[in-house]
């Protein structure tokens, strides 16, 4: 197997995992948006608010937090410092190099450049406009519902339906991207640290029905470390990228992706979609990404995929994301 197609299969399987960690963090995110409609409706069930006393009711909706930023930023920085770990072992066995690990100071500076779906802002200023103008639309619904005389227990109603599906939906995608973003800040930290051996990198994207148009159109591209784009490129992108060997440590097939077939170990075109891709996965990897009863009948052509999805419903921690290690690096 080629360097190349080794990363490749290290790096997607990540990838897949990390959507896992990714979940479970979505799940966090919810129950913190539980409690704060818990805490605003006993707001909006208190007396004053039969009075209509809106304003000490802006006046304590702003000392209402919607996320936990500080918990945030602390889970993203322990997952940069994870996946650099993670990209420094991927790099490790799959070339005839040795790579050395980046800083603390160098993740944490990765971690700090802006946020790539939003120029020039950084993980605590998006979470701060996102507080902001999130409790604003909060505000306008009470607002309208008080200009409009509904009652105490419609508007409850109403401000809570709000919560549980907008805003929430939009919270978790907001966290989706930033771990996204700290994912690829590791990443990246670890190719800065070895530019001698990193020439450049490469945009591997996760190719099935909700892959969006942009991660379709870089899906391949190559980009010199430090200046081409890293992901996330949208709210909840699921892109990664693999470095790029220098020639003497990586024999490389330009173009092309791995794929093992009746036939034996060959190449595929580049557009692989996920179905082709998982079926020429180790079983191992098969199985913890499917179950092994969906594995199995994967594998023997009963059960399909037309898009990349986790049936077993599993969530991670970040140390079970990191116990999942042995599977993204084994050989094929």
């Amino acid at each position: 197997m080629t360097s190349r197609a080794f990363l490749t299969n290290a790096a997607t399987r990540r990838a897949i995992f990390l959507q896992r960690y990714i979940a479970r963090q979505n799940k966090v995110v919810a129950a913190q948006l539980r409690v704060y409609k818990g805490e605003l409706n006993a707001r909006l069930l208190q007396d004053e608010y039969a009075s209509k006393d809106l304003t000490r009711l802006i006046a304590d909706m702003r000392r209402l937090k919607i996320l936990d930023h500080e918990a945030l930023v602390a889970e993203a920085n322990s997952l940069a410092i994870s996946e650099a770990a993670f990209t420094v072992d991927m790099l490790t066995a799959g070339t005839s190099a040795t790579f050395a690990a980046p800083t603390s100071a160098a993740i944490a500076t990765a971690l700090s450049a802006a946020v790539p779906v939003q120029a020039g802002v950084s993980i605590p200023e998006l979470l701060g406009a996102f507080e902001t103008k999130k409790a604003s639309d909060v505000l306008n619904v009470i607002m309208d519902g008080a200009t409009i005389g509904d009652s105490t227990p419609k508007l409850v109603k109403q401000v809570s339906g709000f919560i549980d599906s907008l805003i929430t939906r939009q919270a978790q995608a907001l966290v989706s991207t930033i771990l996204s973003h700290a994912s690829s800040a590791g990443r990246l930290a670890t190719y800065e640290q070895n530019r001698d051996l990193v020439a450049e990198y490469q945009w591997v994207s996760t190719l099935d029905g909700l892959t969006s148009m942009i991660c379709m159109g870089r899906d391949g591209n190559k980009y010199d470390v430090g200046i081409g784009p890293m992901p996330p490129a949208h709210y909840s992108c699921r892109s990664t990228t693999i470095p790029v060997i220098a020639p003497e440590f990586n024999l490389d097939v330009k173009g092309q992706r791995p794929a093992i077939g009746a036939d034996g170990t060959k190449v595929v075109p580049s557009n692989t979609r996920y179905s082709a891709w998982l079926r020429g996965q180790p079983k191992g990897f098969i199985d913890e990404a499917l179950g092994p009863a969906r594995s199995k009948l994967f594998r023997d052509g009963v059960f399909t995929l037309d898009r990349f999805t986790d049936p077993t419903g599993k969530q991670y921690t970040l140390a079970q994301l990191d116990s999942m290690s042995n599977i993204a690096l084994s050989p094929d």
